[in-house]
Order: structure tokens, then sequence, then C-alpha cells
């Protein structure tokens, strides 16, 4: 084996100009890459994600969560059954485990959603789904009013 010289030191001319200011801790959470950086590239994973975008995944979550509230209150209640297998199966291990399984489901399906979003429109997709849990918020709105009146 032939020992091949080590490389010449790093040399610096003054002081080091980078610095971590306001601006570095701000333009992290912004993010710059939008997409591919010339049309002929294949698309890649931004740093940066739509407004639209994030207030549908934030919408989703949210309603998820309402869902999850509400399935609790009318299976206690006995007003209802989960319809849902999966989670029928996780109803009995009690409520907190019932919300954060509901949850993690959840978010993991957004994030696979999100991570595919460069080279799907993930966007009618967040929206298709937003519509769907705004009408079963509304089913529980309904179950809600039809024993209370």
């Amino acid at each position: 084996m032939v020992d091949q010289p080590s490389p010449l030191p790093l040399q610096t001319r003054g002081r080091d100009r980078r610095h971590t200011s306001w601006r570095t801790l701000v333009g992290a959470f912004r993010g710059r890459r939008k997409g591919a950086r010339r049309a002929s590239d294949s698309p890649a994973h931004p740093d940066y994600y739509s407004p639209i975008l994030f207030a549908a995944i934030v919408l989703l979550l949210c309603l998820s969560l309402v869902d999850a509230f509400a399935t609790l209150c009318w299976v206690d209640q006995g007003w209802a059954t989960e319809a849902n297998p999966v989670m029928a199966a996780v109803l009995p291990w009690g409520a907190s485990a019932f919300v954060a399984y509901k949850l993690c489901l959840t978010g993991a399906g957004v994030a696979f959603l999100v991570f595919c979003s460069p080279f799907y429109r993930i966007n009618l997709i967040l929206a298709f789904l937003d519509l769907i849990y705004l009408g079963l918020a509304g089913y529980h709105l309904h179950i809600y009013l039809t024993h209370t009146l």
C-alpha cells in the first residue's frame, strides 16, 4: 500500500465572516428550495411548502382530534359505536391510547402525503380528506343535537 501525502492544512484569510444571527434561525424555518432547480431535473423534495398545504394539514389534524374526542364521548354515552375496526380494537385500551393512536395514524398518513407532494397533487387529496372530516364533524354535531334536544 502506497502512503499518500496528507492534504495541506486549510488556510484562512483572516477572521471567519460567517456568523449566526436571528436571520439564520428564521431562515431555517422558512426554507428555500421550492422544487427542482431546472425544468429538466426530476422533482425534488422541497424544504418549503405552500401556506395552503400547511393550512390543509393543520385543519385535517384538528378535525381528526375533534373526531377522536367526539367518538370517545358518544361511545361512553352509548350513543354510537366506533365504525373503524382498527380504532375499535384500540378503544378498550383507554381514552388516551385511543387519541394517541388516532393522531399517530393520521399524522403518519399526512407525513406520507407531504413526502409525496412534489410528485402528486397532494393539495387536492388533502382538500378531499378535509371535506370528509368536515362531514364527519357535521355528523358528530347531528348526533349531539339529536340526543340532547
